[in-house]
C-alpha cells in the first residue's frame, strides 16, 4: 500500500485528536507561521547536518555503515535537529499565548506531513515504487500522529516559556530525533532488526507525548475558555 495514505491520515487524526479535546478556534495567521517555521528550520537544519558531514568526509549513508558511525551520526542527527527545530520555534513563538503557540505548532507538524508525502510523490515520479506492507502502514501513521502532537505539545510550552524549558524539550526532542535517524540507518543493513528499533521509537515517543500533552494542553485550553467568555 502507499504509504501516503497512512500518513495523511495520521496527520488528519492528530488534528481531530486536538478538535475533540478542546483546542478548536483556528487561530489561522498562527497556524501559517507554523508552515513558514517548518521550511525554515529544514532548510537551515539541512545545511548544518550536511555541513558537518561534509567535512568529516561523509558522502552518504553508506560511508556511515562502513564507518562503524551509524550511533555517532544518529546522535548528531538528533542534536541539531532537536536544537535548530525548537530554537526556531522557541524564537518565534516565545511572545505569543499558549493557544497561538499550539496553532504554530500543529502548521509545524502539517507541514512536515506535507513534506513527508511530497517525497514519496518525488519516489513515484523517478519509476520507484514506495509500498509498504499494512503493519508497516500502521506504523507510520501512527508516527506521524504522535510527531503532529509533539510539535502542537512542545510549542505550547514554548511559548512565554523560559531557556531551561528551551533546553529541557531540545533535550526530549534530540532522543526521539536520535532514535528515529538509529532507524532510518538500521533498515539499510538489518531490515528485521529495523521494525524492532522503530516500535521502541514510536512506543517512546508516545509516552513522551501523553506526558507533554498532558502538561501543556491544558494551559492552551484555559486560554481559549477566558477568550470565549462573554461579559
Amino acid at each position: 500500500m502507499n504509504p501516503a495514505f497512512f500518513i495523511l491520515l495520521g496527520g488528519f487524526l492528530a488534528w481531530l485528536t486536538l478538535y475533540l479535546l478542546g483546542l478548536r478556534t483556528f487561530k489561522g495567521a498562527e497556524f501559517i507561521l507554523g508552515l513558514f517555521i517548518f521550511f525554515f528550520a529544514m532548510l537551515l537544519q539541512g545545511l548544518v547536518q550536511q555541513g558537518a558531514f561534509v567535512l568529516a568526509g561523509i558522502k552518504s549513508n553508506k560511508d556511515i555503515i562502513e564507518r562503524g558511525l551509524m550511533l555517532v551520526a544518529s546522535l548528531w542527527v538528533g542534536l541539531s535537529a532537536g536544537f535548530i527545530q525548537e530554537g526556531v520555534k522557541f524564537a518565534l513563538v516565545r511572545d505569543k499565548s499558549k493557544r497561538q503557540g499550539g496553532f504554530v505548532g500543529l502548521g509545524f507538524g502539517i507541514a512536515e506531513v506535507f513534506a513527508v508525502i511530497i517525497n514519496i510523490a518525488i519516489i513515484n515520479f523517478k519509476g520507484l515504487t514506495p509500498d509498504v506492507p499494512f503493519l508497516m502502514g500502521m506504523l507510520s501513521l501512527a508516527e506521524r500522529y504522535l510527531v503532529v502532537l509533539f510539535h502542537v505539545a512542545t510549542t505550547i510550552l514554548l511559548a512565554g516559556a523560559s531557556v531551561r524549558t528551551f533546553l529541557a524539550l531540545t533535550g526530549i526532542h534530540t532522543v526521539v530525533d536520535t532514535l528515529a535517524a538509529y532507524y532510518q540507518l538500521t533498515r539499510l543493513v538489518d531490515p528485521v532488526k529495523s521494525v524492532k528499533i522503530l516500535i521502541i521509537t514510536e512506543a517512546v515517543l508516545g509516552l513522551v507525548v501523553l506526558v507533554l500533552l498532558i502538561y501543556a494542553l491544558p494551559q492552551a485550553l484555559k486560554e481559549e475558555e477566558k477568550e470565549e467568555v462573554i461579559w
